[in-house]
């Protein structure tokens, strides 16, 4: 019994990580970040300005998200020393959103200023293996995350990331493509940040902060 009933307390810490809505927030500044490196891209000579607003907009978008994490997710779910296996696929899921992140900011920039740069990423391929090459690097990772942490929200910010490169890889419509472009990540990112902060508020009422026990441990009955 004892086993089980500790097993319900890692469940249900898991679950309140996982449902703390900063994952949505992240995604949705990471594409406010994409769009507005694209509207900077169209507007400015020098690659290396979006590329660095772009940096150091995700740079600010993580900080944020472990600042959060600590002050108020930790102090609510207390301290639970987690599986091995759960240990194990968390450490797999980080791997696999750094990877999807960094993958599609590459495609994003190399497309965004390819030809400033001086190459075509069309190729052989042509624009539209391009463009199915990309959606399969975007979808396949945040598809994975999806499924992991039964968050299947999680495509829909995929799909406005394929939706937006198609429109600058395979419509490629000049200027107006790339303010569509930026508009399509702008709408995903709107949406993801107001998804995610609504439900990270929602999170921080309901759940109050664990209060620590005698012995200095914490509520929830666990080491990190």
């Amino acid at each position: 019994m004892t086993s089980l009933r500790l097993l319900d307390i890692e469940k249900k810490s898991w679950r309140a990580v996982q449902r703390d809505g900063l994952l949505d927030a992240l995604l949705g500044w990471i594409l406010v970040g994409l769009a507005a490196t694209g509207v900077l891209g169209a507007s400015v000579d020098a690659t290396w300005i979006p590329i660095s607003v772009f940096v150091g907009i995700e740079a600010a978008g993580l900080i944020a998200q472990v600042w959060l994490r600590k002050r108020f997710v930790a102090p609510r779910i207390g301290r639970v020393r987690f599986s091995v296996d759960r240990r194990r696929r968390v450490r797999t899921m980080r791997i696999v959103l750094g990877v999807c992140v960094g993958l599609t900011t590459i495609i994003v920039l190399l497309t965004a200023f390819s030809t400033r740069l001086g190459f075509s990423l069309s190729g052989d391929l042509g624009a539209l293996g391009v463009w199915l090459v990309a959606a399969a690097v975007v979808l396949v990772p945040l598809g994975g995350l999806a499924f992991f942490l039964e968050a299947p929200r999680l495509v829909v910010y995929a799909a406005f990331i394929v939706l937006a490169e198609f429109l600058h890889i395979v419509v490629d419509l000049g200027s107006s493509t790339v303010l569509a472009t930026a508009l399509a990540y702008g709408i995903g990112g709107v949406l993801g940040l107001t998804v995610g902060l609504t439900v990270f508020t929602r999170f921080v009422r309901r759940i109050p902060r664990a209060e620590a026990a005698p012995d200095g441990g914490d509520a929830a009955g666990g080491q990190g």
